[in-house]
This record gives C-alpha cells, sequence and structure tokens, in this order.
C-alpha cells in the first residue's frame, strides 16, 4: 500500500473510533453557547495549541462568515506574552486558568 493509502487508512480508522455520541455532545454544547451568545475559550498544549488557535480562525472567518450573529472564540494560546508571564510569575499549571479568571461568564463554555 501507498503511503497516501495507508495514511486515508489511518484516518479512517480513527474516524471509526470516535464515540458517536460525545461527538454530538460537543456539537450541540457549541450550538448551546453560540444560542446564549456565550464565548467559547479554546486552548491546547503543544501541537494541540496550534490545533486549538487554527479551530478558531476556522469558526470566526469559516463558521461566522454572513452571519449576523457570529461565533465567539478566544484561543487562549494565542497570547503568548500573557502565557510567559504567568508561568514565569505564577506557574505553568495557571497559564489557562488565570486569563479565564478575567473573562469567564455564564453560557461561556471551556474546551481544553
Amino acid at each position: 500500500m501507498k503511503t497516501a493509502q495507508l495514511y486515508i487508512q489511518l484516518l479512517k480508522d480513527t474516524l471509526n473510533q470516535l464515540d458517536i455520541n460525545q461527538v454530538q455532545l460537543a456539537a450541540e454544547a457549541f450550538f448551546r453557547t453560540y444560542q446564549e451568545s456565550g464565548t467559547i475559550y479554546i486552548f491546547g498544549n503543544g501541537g494541540s495549541g496550534a490545533t486549538a488557535s487554527h479551530a478558531t480562525g476556522d469558526f470566526l472567518k469559516g463558521a461566522s462568515y454572513d452571519l449576523d450573529k457570529r461565533f465567539k472564540l478566544i484561543c487562549l494560546n494565542d497570547n503568548m506574552p500573557s502565557m510567559m508571564a504567568i508561568a514565569n510569575d505564577i506557574g505553568w499549571d495557571d497559564i489557562f486558568i488565570e486569563p479565564l479568571k478575567n473573562f469567564i461568564q455564564p453560557h461561556d463554555l471551556v474546551i481544553g
């Protein structure tokens, strides 16, 4: 099997392992937050931080384009100066918690 075929098969196998009920719950949480005008805060560690940043861009532009009411997402990974200040002065364990203390409101959703 060629490399491209192996990669596609790996993607299919991975998708088949997803719990569709959990995917549905996540989609409902996103939509509920959107309906209630909440903000979605998203973050990740390492490569997942890049994925969180990319997903934020997709929602802010792609999913919100041409809508009167737009998705509100903030990627906590996108403020590197804040992350580093918190890591240096408080500790790595708090790099996402501290910014949330400034902003979190009822009807918001946090995904990490």
